[in-house]
């Protein structure tokens, strides 16, 4: 008898931890989500700004992701050079003085890439060019041009 109650016991836990997964794992997703386009959005400021403010330096074209992380735009205890620094340890580029500057993130799976193209073309993101034909997600990798 006591082991048909642990056998039905056992069951029940593994349904209703199934149920919980299944109920809360979008939750983490959609988290992580946000989190991750915090931070595109700070570094797509950050590199707008030193657009803005650099408009008539020259070296602008060799410029970085860690040129940004250097002159103060981005917090340097949070960055050096992008590599593997993301919320989600994948890693960021930044070319604001290319002739299409631009920002690549690495957002670890295609849905997540899909939704934050999403969140970007349709005017979500202020310093983004919205309507430029190259912002686009190639497998994991978002691309947005900055304004």
């Amino acid at each position: 008898m006591n082991q048909i109650a642990i056998v039905f016991g056992l069951i029940i836990t593994t349904v209703i931890g199934f149920g919980a997964y299944t109920a809360l794992a979008p939750l983490v997703t959609q988290s992580e989500n946000r989190n991750m386009e915090a931070e595109i959005i700070n570094v797509v400021n950050a590199a707008s700004e030193y657009r803005w403010v650099n408009r008539n330096d020259a070296g602008l074209a060799a410029s970085d992701f860690a040129i940004l992380v250097d002159n103060g735009y981005l917090d340097s205890e949070l960055y050096d050079d992008g590599t593997n620094e993301s919320v989600i340890e994948t890693d960021i580029t930044a070319s604001p003085g290319a002739a299409t500057p631009s920002i690549t993130y690495d957002a670890g799976d295609e849905q997540s890439c899909n939704w934050l193209l999403d969140r970007a073309t349709t005017g979500k993101w202020a310093n983004v060019d919205a309507d430029h034909a190259t912002n686009a997600c190639a497998t994991t990798t978002l691309t947005v041009i900055i304004e």
